[in-house]
């Protein structure tokens, strides 16, 4: 029999992964193991198979399918080898530029006009550098993405690279019927994920009036068209009375998700706030409040609290956001950030930085790890400094603070985030403060104890080698 492998699968290897596969739409490859993906290899609709237990189980797994000789697979799906690390997903600030002058704005939107900018050229040589490094996600973002004159061209050049535009993050105000049909007709379905501060504080905080209606408008157009959407709300002393009402507002909407941030403290903000901003203790105070007001209700919409919790409300479960890792998972060589292992961001000016919080302080400190403009993105992923950087793994945190070497949380946060870190503490290599007080100030059981309450029926899906979080630590604690 003559096989092809569905068109939803790609097979693919990187040097430290080397039998891997692609589902489309799903950013993350699948590990196979060399049986399986040997004979993966050999489905390309011109090799005959023998009928094999293990081919019988790849066709219940949906791998393959049987044709007649000659029907071939996909470009797409044919095997692609690339000599980099494993890096799934690109984060591309394609433009530094908007239309807005956010008060919160960590890229400095009073000086939009003279922000850096993509070329569509270099974007271009940096999506066909994608698929030499077997990317398979994008994400676009600025700035405000929409201003980029040639937006459209690059969501076309992804969909003709056979790469996959997963989010795109705006303030909303360039959304129209006419863009989201032209998204449509290129087969480009992302998840958008629009900012909006709250009702009645949007405008304040966009510093623009009638934002808030035209951000509104966007969000239910994007709904109406099938698009999924993210509402991305920075919180604040000022628009914490209107939370739980913009919660329900968009939840009735139908909104899939709301994504809770702790307004942080970058220059311009601290300039701005005039005693707005929330501290650790008060936002952690708060979003408790939040989440047992939001949990009493019945409501479908998920919530993501930064840093701190996540809601899932259909299956009536929710997760505590610190957590980073599992006592299985667990090894002192584990890298700093284990979304550095999966995403690559590359910022307007052509720089290659870990995360796109931390493009400030690198730039601020004319730090580089390596620009697009000066080697290839291929070398950076393959021996860098860039690489050098992500891959420094988590006892360097804990060398660096004794106190985290004694401490019976260090498996589940390992040193925490490392970007948070660096805003509050500016040592990259510091304990993530916001982590520490989440552990040592008991928030786990102060969450329990408040969604409990309000709903009796929501579970904590949080374990450690299957057992529940909470047990675990207790034991550490006690030895």
């Amino acid at each position: 029999m003559y096989y092809k492998l569905n068109p939803d699968i790609a097979l693919r290897r990187w040097k430290y992964v080397p039998y891997a596969y692609y589902k489309k739409g799903v950013r993350e490859a699948q590990k196979l193991n060399k049986e399986q993906f040997d004979t993966l290899i050999q489905c390309d609709g011109l090799t005959e198979l023998p009928d094999t237990p293990l081919v019988h189980q790849l066709i219940q797994q949906n791998f393959i399918i049987p044709v007649t000789k000659g029907d071939l697979s996909s470009t797409w799906s044919l095997f692609k080898e690339s000599q980099t690390r494993y890096f799934p997903a690109l984060y591309l600030v394609i433009t530094g530029k908007c239309n807005y002058n956010c008060l919160h704005c960590f890229m400095a939107a009073d000086n939009a006009p003279k922000m850096t900018e993509l070329s569509y050229e270099t974007c271009l040589n940096i999506l066909d550098e994608c698929v030499k490094c077997g990317i398979q996600t994008i994400v676009i973002t600025g700035g405000e993405p929409f201003v980029h004159p040639h937006f459209m061209d690059i969501l076309k050049a992804c969909q003709q690279r056979h790469l996959t535009v997963q989010d795109i993050n705006t303030n909303g105000s360039f959304i129209t019927k006419d863009i989201l049909n032209q998204m449509l007709e290129i087969n480009i379905l992302p998840r958008m994920k629009i900012s909006f501060d709250g009702l009645k504080h949007h405008d304040w905080m966009r510093n623009i009036k009638g934002a808030e209606k035209r951000t509104i408008q966007a969000i239910q157009l994007c709904h109406d068209m099938g698009f999924p959407v993210e509402v991305q709300t920075n919180v604040h002393l000022d628009n914490l009375d209107t939370l739980l009402e913009t919660a329900a507002f968009f939840n009735q909407m139908g909104i899939e998700e709301m994504r809770i941030i702790r307004t942080t403290e970058a220059p311009r903000w601290v300039h701005n706030a005039n005693g707005k901003c929330l501290d650790l203790e008060d936002y952690y105070q708060k979003m408790t409040h939040f989440a047992s007001q939001y949990v009493a209700q019945e409501r479908q919409m998920q919530i993501d609290i930064w840093q701190f919790l996540t809601l899932f409300p259909k299956q009536k479960v929710y997760r505590y956001r610190p957590i980073s890792l599992t006592g299985h998972s667990y090894r002192s060589n584990y890298p700093v950030c284990a979304g550095n292992r999966g995403m690559v961001t590359i910022t307007s000016s052509g720089e290659v930085v870990p995360c796109a919080q931390m493009s400030g302080y690198y730039e601020k400190n004319q730090m580089s790890l390596g620009n697009i403009y000066e080697t290839t993105l291929e070398s950076l992923l393959t021996d860098s400094p860039y690489l050098d950087k992500i891959t420094c793994p988590i006892s360097k945190v804990q060398e660096h603070d004794s106190s985290c070497k004694a401490c019976p949380y260090w498996k589940l946060c390992a040193g925490g985030c490392r970007a948070i870190a660096l805003a509050l503490t500016h040592d990259e290599l510091a304990r993530d403060p916001a982590k520490c007080l989440f552990f040592h100030h008991n928030w786990m059981d102060k969450i329990d104890h408040a969604i409990l309450i309000a709903n009796h029926d929501y579970q904590n899906i949080d374990t450690i080698d299957g057992k529940p979080v909470r047990e675990s630590i207790h034991k550490q604690e006690g030895q």
